[in-house]
């Protein structure tokens, strides 16, 4: 299983390979996700920024929504079951986040 290090590879490869043709910080990356090595990368400088996805509440508003589902605490009808309503969105957008230099170590897993 790949830790939190090896999780996103993109930016890290883009990054190594920026920094090995000497072209660290001319070239502007953008990486997707939010492992230490791409931290690593922004914090140095060869990678501008990384957008990732908040995780944390992606698992927060899942578990609310389940419990409000199991509790029947919202209610679209006078009996959603028999009506074959469910009462929860279709979709979720949790959002993302943009990492820069100026944000990234509050960013590592510890």
């Amino acid at each position: 299983m790949l830790g939190p290090r090896e999780m996103a590879a993109g930016g890290i490869g883009a990054g190594t390979a920026v920094r090995e043709a000497g072209r660290g910080g001319k070239v502007k990356i953008i990486a997707m996700d939010r492992d230490n090595g791409t931290l690593d990368m922004i914090r140095s400088g060869v990678i501008h920024a990384s957008v990732a996805q908040k995780t944390a509440l992606m698992s927060y508003l899942g578990t609310k929504l389940l419990y409000g589902l199991q509790r029947g605490t919202v209610r679209i009808t006078t009996d959603d079951a028999r009506a074959g309503i469910v009462p929860l969105p279709a979709s979720i957008d949790t959002g993302i986040l943009v990492i820069t230099r100026a944000n990234a170590s509050y960013f590592y897993h510890r």
